[in-house]
């Protein structure tokens, strides 16, 4: 009874929890959890509606083990990645060990959650992806996302205010930033620039032609009154990748785009006249105008600068896992000590965390990766595949380029989507017609 009823419903239900998380939990929480309960009600919110994120993750950890051990299978995972994963991984888990007497248990348990306890994603991935339908089902869940956060994004433009609460009890706007329901403007940013390519894919494969059009002109507009330059180099860079691989029609980018653009600069000219401009920031206890990227200036010449000497002291080693970036800072100001420890960049995070060893493995990985996908692009003749293979290395190509202004992979939702994007990739070889 056991192997006839369990193992079929749990092979059945695990594929179709973790689409839930991935596509469906993580917005809602972000929606519910970051945008209206952290922010307008920030001293009402318990510690554990805070980590209901971890919890769920931890739910699916689970059922992905027991789902390996019912199913009595093995992980096909390529040995070009897996020989560099695998070390990079256990190299990780080393440096716990060694920053844990500067964290303690509770910064540690920080680092795990932020750095380690996502990675298994890149394993879930291809037993999750199976056949052509599943990465139909990625751009159609992507694109869903994009149309419901770009239409909270141009109700935020529209009513000047971050917050669809204070629109509602008519307060006054928060600020002019848009960021639909990420936690910032930066992390809406890297969400459009890293879906869209998934959009496009949408567009041309999927026969919501109407539909896909829209959700590609609510893209284009967010990234360009989002606020962020990041986000919008970015995005720019998508653009153009799109339009040299071919991945969709030339008129289905280059019309949204001119429209749009021409609509802001006849209707809203400040928008594009006074893109970041004139914006009170806080920086370490201090007003400062960001006037002409200010704010970059002083991270580039005073913060980044600052921090080479921690590099010097530790430079192949490094202080060990969390001790810079979000779990160090965490609870360095828990104990009243303020650091400049958020170092807004990952990979000089990940040199001062885990020295000069731990960033090249992670490069190493990285270059592996690409070399992969490279090589299953250039050996299959089945157009389906090089599209979404080139879709999924631009999205990845995002992530490298966001993380060099933040700490992308060590936060929440975006080193979810990174493992998994990674993981997307051998699974799509088994599908290639010609292995």
């Amino acid at each position: 009874m056991f192997e006839k009823n369990i193992i079929p419903k749990m092979k059945e239900k695990f594929p179709n929890f973790f689409w839930f998380y991935l596509f469906l939990f993580i917005p809602l929480y972000l929606f519910f959890v970051n945008q209206y309960v952290i922010i307008v009600q920030p001293s009402f919110v318990p510690d554990s509606i805070k980590i209901i994120k971890d919890f769920v993750w931890l739910l699916i950890l689970i059922g992905f083990i027991f789902w390996l051990i019912l199913k009595k299978g093995r992980i096909d995972f390529p040995r070009e990645i897996g020989i560099l994963l695998l070390p990079f991984l256990l190299y990780l888990i080393f440096q716990l060990f060694r920053g844990y007497f500067t964290l303690g248990l509770f910064g540690t348990a920080l680092a795990i959650r932020n750095i380690l306890f996502y990675i298994p994603a890149v394993l879930i991935a291809p037993l999750l992806i199976q056949k052509k339908e599943d990465f139909l089902k990625i751009t159609k869940y992507f694109s869903l996302i994009i149309f419901f956060a770009g239409l909270y994004g141009l109700i935020q433009f529209l009513f000047n205010s971050e917050i669809a609460h204070y629109i509602l009890e008519r307060r006054e706007p928060l600020k002019s930033y848009i960021t639909s329901f990420f936690p910032d403007y930066n992390s809406f940013c890297w969400f459009l620039a890293m879906s869209f390519p998934f959009v496009t894919l949408f567009d041309k494969y999927g026969n919501k032609k109407t539909l896909s059009l829209l959700i590609i002109g609510l893209a284009i507009f967010s990234s360009i009154v989002s606020q962020s330059r990041t986000g919008l180099i970015t995005f720019l860079f998508v653009l153009f990748s799109i339009l040299i691989l071919r991945v969709v029609k030339f008129w289905r980018i280059i019309i949204p785009t001119i429209l749009i653009v021409s609509f802001l600069l006849i209707f809203t000219p400040d928008v594009i006249k006074g893109h970041r401009i004139k914006q009170e920031v806080l920086i370490f206890d201090t007003k400062i105008r960001d006037e002409q990227g200010l704010m970059s200036n002083i991270r580039v010449k005073e913060v980044w600068p600052g921090l080479w000497q921690y590099f010097i002291e530790k430079p192949i080693l490094g202080h060990g896992l969390g001790v810079f970036g979000t779990a160090g800072y965490t609870v360095l100001s828990r104990k009243g000590i303020i650091t400049p420890f958020l170092v807004d960049n990952f990979y000089y995070t990940l040199l001062l965390n885990t020295g000069i060893i731990g960033l090249i493995l992670f490069l190493l990985l990285i270059i592996a990766i690409f070399w992969y996908s490279i090589k299953i692009i250039r050996r299959t003749k089945d157009k389906f595949i090089k599209d979404f293979l080139m879709g999924i290395d631009i999205s990845l190509i995002v992530f490298l380029i966001f993380s060099l202004t933040a700490n992308f992979l060590e936060s929440f939702p975006e080193s979810v989507y990174f493992w998994f994007l990674i993981g997307a990739i051998p699974a799509i070889e088994k599908i290639c017609p010609e292995k």
